[in-house]
């Protein structure tokens, strides 16, 4: 009873994972999506560079060629694993078994990527047995 009333507290409010005791999973990956914005070429006035956790929906998909990322997410080809959204504070948590996955963050109505690996996989996540913490960042600063 008491985590349907924690659950309840944390989807009306946004309070913090960290405060909760989280991550909750065993496997798979979790943590914070950030925006990046403004000026954040050196040398940078004061405040000038903001990051912000944001609320976005995260989507897992096998290992995307580069390539595909030129498409729509419809037209990528590319099979979705699993997907969920960050919450108001960017905490996010999805539960994955071992392997090899792309992930990718909405934004603008599209799905985001801005790494890729020297084999051509776009936003490349290895999900080792246990839990991974990933950070992803949405970069609209200029530089």
């Amino acid at each position: 009873m008491l985590a349907v009333l924690v659950a309840a507290v944390v989807a009306t409010v946004g309070v913090s994972a960290w405060f909760l005791g989280r991550p909750w999973i065993r496997q798979g990956v979790y943590g914070h999506v950030i925006l990046l914005e403004g000026g954040c070429m050196p040398p940078t006035t004061p405040y000038a560079c903001r990051e912000s956790a944001v609320s976005r929906l995260i989507t897992i998909r096998a290992p995307t060629p580069w390539t595909a990322t030129y498409r729509s997410p419809q037209e990528q080809g590319t099979t979705i694993i699993a997907s969920s959204s960050s919450g108001v504070d960017g905490y996010y948590e999805i539960a994955l078994p071992p392997g090899r996955y792309s992930v990718f963050v909405e934004d603008r109505g599209q799905e985001y990527c801005n790494r890729l690996t020297g084999d051509g996989i776009a936003c490349p996540l290895e999900v080792p047995a246990g839990r991974l913490n990933v950070d992803l960042q949405i970069d609209h600063a200029t530089r």
